[in-house]
């Protein structure tokens, strides 16, 4: 089955906007996405950040750069420290910075895979992952049905 097949029958049994569908579809990154639908820039805010033995976990939250700060967003990603490079999991330490956007900082090829997507009257989410020469992460993001 294509990709695109896959996606559209992981998005067909929800009657979704036009705007939760592309949020929850796309492979590109999000910030940048929710910049482009909200019409003013979207910082990233890391809520916690934690290196376990093996892994680093990271909380953020994404808002609108105004006077509402608006949440648009909440994100959790698991980076296992071993599958990743050395250069990405520095760049960590920098609280202000997405890590679709770190990425395209380090020049770095990848591919997304949404795993599954949840729907209720109040969130949309989905879990994917990202992966790349040296990349391996795991994502989980919540937004607030405001389409």
């Amino acid at each position: 089955m294509s990709d695109i097949r896959a996606t559209l029958d992981m998005l067909e049994p929800y009657n979704l906007s036009a705007g939760e569908r592309i949020l929850l579809s796309t492979k590109g990154t999000v910030q940048t996405l929710l910049s482009v639908i909200h019409d003013t820039q979207v910082k990233v805010e890391v809520i916690s950040q934690l290196n376990y033995d093996t892994v680093l976990v990271r909380w953020v939250r994404l808002y609108t750069d105004d006077l509402n700060m608006t949440t648009l967003a909440l994100a959790e990603s698991v980076i296992p420290l071993a599958k990743n490079r050395p250069d990405f999991i520095g760049k960590m330490s920098d609280k202000e910075i997405g890590i679709g956007e770190v990425l395209q900082l380090l020049g770095v090829a990848t591919e997304r895979e949404i795993l599954g997507i949840h729907v209720d009257s109040r969130t949309i989410a989905r879990s994917y992952t990202i992966t790349g020469d040296q990349i391996d992460i795991l994502i989980t993001e919540t937004f607030p049905r405001w389409f």
